[in-house]
């Protein structure tokens, strides 16, 4: 084992370190199945020792540094005693802060990191970080007159470049920002600050009033300012491209931004907000569905519309439609209603969905009341006439969702809609007609109403309706509003129209011996007999009957109770009848049939 052991050491030092290797067993013993063995190794290790020898003389060499040749190499330390006073400092900081030496660190500087406590202890503890000061205060400038730069301008005679302008600087704040290493000494007890200034590039060089042979020598500051300087001018074309194309790209966001405001704002046009938020967030339109137990529907046309339109072309039309839809929309937010649709001069729009409200009957009127008011501010190119419309509102349930696809809508689905649509139908210019369900919602304090005769709506039994003329205020006086005054005169012609009816008879009313005209309206009944030459004429709430006989010389009056009395007709005279019927609409016909004998004047 022992000469084995031998040849294979001698053999790895001569294969592989190329030395002759003499080993001797210095001892050996076994316990249990193990052996232990200790051996010699023989070789000549002068490698190691001279080495080792090296390493001892390096490690025992005593290097002085005189004090003018570290300031040189640090021109912005810092020596720092235990209560942080500044003892020394570098020559180029001397020049910055002349009366530096003394001061107390905190009072000159702000340290930035490591974010500490600024005291001895924490210094030593965080001696391994490095150390980033910036002063408190701005240094301060001056500007030096005698400091030139180079002058590009070369003069006719002279080829060289003058220096003859001085350097401008930047007036705004500047900040020395230095940054190093604490080293703590132990033969004085004080901290030394290695400290080199951060400098961006050569124009924060000389705002800071520093110069290139300011900074220090054996570290890359100089290396980095001209670096710095000779990147500058691609550094800031790069940044100009930048900044272009950040604008291009703002420009194009709040274009972006206005353009979805429209398309939003084109999007709550078709669609409630809170249903279009729901289907942009991906759910199915039948998820959208929704029944709604009680609202209240408005419609609205304009009185004689077809025929205002036929004098009126095209453009006209749509621009008194635009002028008319444009003012009832600015309504809608005022009284939480949504416009459901539009159709020709029909206006359809309704309160209590898709937010649920209590209040949706009284919101529907008050919205009503803007819309009359808005209308006669609108006028008919051709005549000059203010249009006017007619409301009807009606309450119930509705099923409201989202139909079509490619042109989505928000419909609303239920037999309230038709009979909505029925109520103003049978409604007046000016008027807002609702149903008893409606009327049942409001406060009937509040309103003055006016009952309507009862009718059917879809075949059903017959049921109330009402007109609803003013709004009232707390203290239950009738609020006065624009549209009352074309109201006011509306009926005033109405009712001078009707009494010139009732005056009107035919002037002229042709005779026949043969034929007999009646005509009855209202228990009024009017006959014309002259198969004997005679007129008679009677009624039945009156009680009188008037009868002449015609002859060749005139008519003799025959008198009863309330008759007219002193009367005399003769050819081509007229006959005067003074008394008045109280419907003599239709009774007035009878008196336009065709007589073949006289004619006699009627006035």
């Amino acid at each position: 084992m022992t000469a084995s052991t031998d040849r294979l050491h001698s053999l790895i030092g001569r294969r592989y370190y190329n030395t002759d290797v003499e080993i001797e067993i210095v001892s050996e013993r076994e316990e249990l199945d193990v052996t232990y063995v200790i051996l010699e190794l023989k070789f000549e290790n002068t490698a190691y020792v001279k080495e080792e020898i090296a390493n001892r003389d390096t490690n025992e060499l005593d290097l002085s540094l005189d004090c003018d040749v570290f300031c040189e190499l640090f021109p912005f330390h810092m020596i720092i005693s235990e209560s942080l006073k500044i003892l020394s400092a570098g020559e180029s900081l001397t020049q910055l802060f002349p009366n530096i030496v003394g001061e107390l660190v905190r009072d000159i500087f702000h340290l930035i990191r490591p974010i500490i406590t600024l005291n001895w202890s924490q210094i030593i503890s965080y001696s391994n970080n490095v150390f980033e000061f910036t002063t408190i205060e701005p240094l301060r400038k001056q500007i030096d007159e005698n400091s030139t730069q180079i002058n590009d301008s070369i003069e006719e005679n002279d080829s060289n470049m003058l220096l003859t302008m001085p350097l401008q600087r930047d007036n705004q704040e500047i900040y020395l920002r230095l940054r190093g290493q604490m080293v703590y000494l132990h033969e004085w007890k004080t901290i030394i600050y290695l400290a080199t200034p951060v400098l961006e590039n050569l124009d924060v060089m000389i705002n800071t009033g520093l110069f290139i042979n300011d900074l220090a020598m054996h570290d890359s500051s100089r290396d980095l300012v001209l670096a710095g300087t000779q990147q500058s001018a691609e550094l800031k074309l790069a940044l100009d491209q930048e900044k272009q194309k950040s604008k291009v790209l703002e420009e194009s966001m709040k274009t972006l931004d206005i353009e979805m405001k429209k398309t939003d704002s084109l999007l709550y046009q078709m669609i409630p907000k809170k249903i279009a938020d729901r289907l942009r967030n991906g759910e199915k339109t039948a998820n959208l569905c929704e029944t709604f137990e009680s609202c209240t529907i408005l419609f609205s046309d304009v009185v004689g519309f077809t025929s205002i339109c036929a004098s009126l072309t095209p453009m006209e039309v749509v621009s008194i439609l635009n002028e008319m839809y444009t003012k009832f929309d600015k309504f809608l937010e005022n009284h939480n209603c949504y416009k459901v649709e539009t159709i020709g001069d029909a206006y359809m729009l309704v309160s209590g969905l898709p937010e649920r409200a209590r209040n949706h009957a009284a919101e529907i009127l008050d919205m009503a009341f803007d819309m009359l008011d808005a209308i006669i501010t609108v006028s008919n190119p051709t005549s000059n006439e203010q249009l006017k419309i007619r409301i009807g509102c009606h309450s119930g349930p509705v099923v409201a969702g989202i139909a079509g696809i490619k042109m989505p809508r928000y419909c609303l689905f239920g037999d309230a809609v038709s009979k909505a649509n029925l109520i103003e139908q049978t409604s007046k210019a000016l008027h807002i007609h609702i149903s008893d369900t409606t009327y049942q919602l409001l406060d009937k304090n509040s309103y003055e109403f006016e009952e309507c005769p009862k009718m059917i709506i879809n075949g059903s039994l017959s049921t109330n309706t009402y007109f609803v003329l003013n709004k009232k205020d707390r203290s239950g006086s009738i609020q006065i509003r624009p549209f009352h005054q074309v109201f006011e005169q509306m009926k005033r012609q109405e009712a001078e129209e009707n009494q010139s009816k009732q005056l009107r008879i035919p002037k002229s009313v042709k005779i026949d011996d043969s034929l007999l005209c009646t005509s009855k309206s209202n228990g009024f009944t009017q006959s014309l007999t002259t198969s004997t030459n005679s007129i008679s004429r009677s009624t039945g709430s009156d009680e009188f009957t008037v009868s002449t006989r015609i002859n060749n010389n005139g008519i003799v009056p025959h008198h009863t109770e309330n008759s007219i009395s002193n009367t005399r007709i003769s050819n081509n005279q007229p006959l005067r009848i003074h008394e008045v019927a109280s419907e003599p609409r239709q009774s007035m016909k009878s008196f336009q049939g065709r007589l073949r004998s006289r004619t006699c004047e009627l006035l």
